[in-house]
């Protein structure tokens, strides 16, 4: 294919000639024309109009022209031009990276932040109706803070039996029994209905009924009753009762349920320990100040004990013997502020406690 550079004034033609160099020659209808050898074997020649283009050569084959630079346009984009949208394409592709890498970072930060929880949402979850996961204990396990109240007593000349109280899972206080023939504990009841308080201190005594009040013992006359003493929510004294004996006479029953001590509404610090030996139980008041309640003529009464322990002392009511302890004649451990361990003893329920 033929390149015109455009005719010039002189209307000269130039053309690629036989030895390679350029040749001229008059055009036929006027204007500079440049063609190679094998484009004018055939015949694939072009011809334009003037356009306003001359041609420079510089005299570097020989032939003289026109110089006339500021007429020449430029065909191709200057390199500077080139150089210029490679940096504006380096630039946006590093952004674009940066800007990636930032997205990443931060979307990571904000899954590892706390939900923020909305002014209307509540802190409280909700209950949920699906079924207790295989992880959750059972009812009938130990709470994390579960008081525990023993006692027992003979059944026979070389025989005893133990029962033991302490507050299930689900809040509910629950009976266990051990007896020396068998050798095992097993459950014996679950005592629903006793309000008590979660992790609430846990006291228990027992006395054998006809001995007590002094009535023959028969075969169906020989109950021992169990006495559970505990808190409330509102950390009032509250009181559990069962009776119970081993006796073939269907007329043997058992009896259970709240005792009387529990509408006194008698309250103890939320923290206090609770010591029973019956009749008497041993409790902690909001001054650390000690209180007796105590049963006689069938009812319970309060009394201030006049001594100071240490905030949320331990105690322990032990009796002299069996017979002592039915009128109240024992002694009582506790803790006082230099953690010292005192003793006081009294010799029945009408004396005050003196240091032993």
């Amino acid at each position: 294919m033929s390149t015109i550079f455009d005719r010039d004034a002189s209307g000269l033609e130039v053309r690629l000639p036989d030895i390679g160099g350029l040749e001229v020659r008059p055009p036929e209808v006027g204007g500079l024309e440049v063609s190679i050898k094998a484009q004018i074997a055939q015949g694939l020649e072009a011809f334009s109009g003037y356009d306003g283009l001359e041609v420079v050569n510089n005299g570097q084959d020989g032939i003289g022209g026109i110089k006339s630079e500021d007429l020449i346009e430029e065909t191709e984009p200057k390199p500077r031009a080139k150089k210029l949208w490679l940096i504006l394409a380096g630039v946006a592709l590093l952004l674009l990276i940066v800007g990636a890498v930032l997205g990443g970072v931060l979307g990571s930060r904000q899954s590892h932040k706390a939900p923020v929880q909305t002014p209307g949402a509540s802190a409280t979850p909700e209950a949920s109706s699906k079924p207790p996961s295989s992880s959750d204990p059972p009812p009938n396990a130990v709470y994390a803070t579960s008081g525990i109240g023993v006692t027992g007593w003979w059944t026979g000349s070389s025989s005893f039996t133990i029962r033991l109280i302490y507050q299930g899972h689900d809040g509910d206080l629950r009976l266990m029994r051990y007896h020396s023939g068998a050798g095992k504990w097993s459950t014996l009841a679950n005592l629903t209905g006793t309000k008590a308080k979660l992790g609430t201190p846990i006291a228990a005594s027992c006395f054998n009924i006809p001995f007590f009040f002094f009535t023959p013992v028969t075969s169906s006359n020989n109950f021992t009753q169990v006495e559970i003493f505990y808190l409330n929510e509102a950390n009032e004294m509250q009181e559990f009762y069962f009776r119970e004996q081993d006796s073939p006479s269907p007329s043997a029953q058992t009896f259970n349920g709240s005792g009387i001590m529990s509408s006194k509404g008698w309250k103890a610090a939320g923290d206090s320990k609770i010591a029973t030996y019956w009749p008497s139980v041993i409790f902690q008041d909001d001054s650390d100040k000690m209180q007796e309640a105590y049963y006689a003529n069938l009812t319970w009464a309060q009394s201030e004990v006049g001594l100071e322990c240490q905030n949320n002392s331990a105690f322990a009511e032990v009796p002299y013997s069996v017979t002592a302890g039915r009128f109240g004649g024992e002694k009582l451990f506790y803790q006082q502020d230099d953690q010292k361990l005192l003793i006081e003893e009294r010799n029945n329920s009408t004396d005050k406690f003196n240091g032993g």
